[in-house]
């Protein structure tokens, strides 16, 4: 198999763990520096070209919000404010700006 091939079928196979780490809370900026996995660009190209890939990885990124809110709940309950405060602005970024969510 040429080494491209290669690289992409270990791409590939790297899915699953890719969507796990999404899910999870991780952002895809911190997954693709990890060297066996796939990068950003691949990613997107392969949502953007699979339309069931594409599905996976959208149900992930609702997942990571809502792991993310679950850690904000935690962060409050535990009076932990200033990392409450930078956790809502990180997810006010994923929405598209802070205005979105308002005050959780």
């Amino acid at each position: 198999m040429p080494a491209s091939l290669a690289v992409q079928a270990r791409n590939e196979a790297a899915w699953p763990v890719v969507l796990e780490l999404v899910a999870q809370g991780h952002s895809l900026r911190t997954i693709c520096q990890h060297p066996d996995l796939p990068s950003r660009s691949t990613i997107h190209r392969w949502a953007n070209e699979d339309e069931e890939k594409g599905r996976q990885l959208k149900l992930a990124m609702e997942w990571r919000l809502m792991t993310l809110l679950d850690e904000a709940g935690e962060l409050i309950d535990a009076g932990r404010l200033g990392e409450f405060e930078r956790l809502q602005r990180y997810i006010g970024r994923l929405l598209g700006g802070e205005s979105k969510i308002g005050r959780l």
